[in-house]
């Protein structure tokens, strides 16, 4: 189910999603335009999910701070920071987790954060 998060609950949200995604495989998507051409890229595929956090009084705030990676592995990691955000969207599976939450900013880019299926092998360990 597709919803959009009312601003006084994004803080809840994000709780939600840090406590039942931690080390989630991860899928980064941005969309958006530059002049009159769209683009549409993955900044990462496959990277574990540390986090995500929102930053309110930033200059640029609301901003948020999606973090990937793998860094005690010596695999780095990835901050990814989405500033002015106008709305967020989740997409949650049947068991009520988000799978799926999108920023939207003013510039007009959505930055797209999707959680991937664990495998047998993670899941089990």
């Amino acid at each position: 189910m597709r919803e959009e998060v009312e601003r006084t609950a994004w803080n809840d949200v994000l709780r939600d999603i840090n406590a039942h995604n931690f080390k989630r495989p991860t899928r980064l998507e941005i969309i958006g335009e530059i002049g009159d051409v769209a683009r549409d890229y993955w900044l990462e595929q496959g990277a574990p999910f540390l986090g995500v956090s929102l930053e309110v009084a930033a200059a640029d705030g609301p901003r948020f701070e999606i973090m990937l990676g793998q860094p005690e592995l010596g695999a780095g990691h990835l901050t990814h920071n989405v500033p002015q955000v106008c709305s967020v969207i989740t997409e949650r599976n049947i068991s009520g987790q988000a799978d799926v939450i999108e920023f939207r900013d003013g510039h007009g880019n959505t930055t797209i954060l999707r959680f991937e299926t664990l495998g047998a092998t993670a899941a089990a360990a």
